[in-house]
């Protein structure tokens, strides 16, 4: 694994500090792009490891959650979210998987951060 990237690291921090709430749309919380891979680590109902990781990119982030777009669809609750660069790992529940794949395959993941 590569080591971590204290830029990254210090940029994710900063982003979720500076969130602010009073989104007009649906969500209660502003969503900001940010672009990064990150590895989904599947768990069950007791956050156990529940199968393969899935390596994905992030496509926004809030205060509470991340959306991710990935080539195979989350079919767990549960997952484990790595940020390699930042080296920072968060526990999230999955909210919805939708297929936005037109040439290939394409999923859309909305992730809800857990405390």
């Amino acid at each position: 694994m590569d080591k971590p990237n204290p830029v990254a690291n210090q940029a994710f921090k900063s982003i979720l500090k500076n969130l602010t709430v009073g989104n007009p749309n649906r969500r209660d919380s502003d969503r900001v792009p940010w672009r990064s891979s990150v590895e989904l680590h599947p768990l069950d109902a007791d956050f156990n490891p529940a199968g393969e990781k899935l390596k994905a990119f992030s496509s926004d982030i809030s205060r509470k959650g991340i959306g991710l777009i990935s080539p195979l669809p989350v079919e767990h609750e549960f997952v484990k979210i790595v940020v390699p660069d930042a080296e920072l790992s968060l526990y999230g529940r999955v909210m919805h998987t939708t297929n936005i794949g037109d040439e290939w395959p394409q999923f859309l993941v909305g992730i809800q951060f857990l405390t």
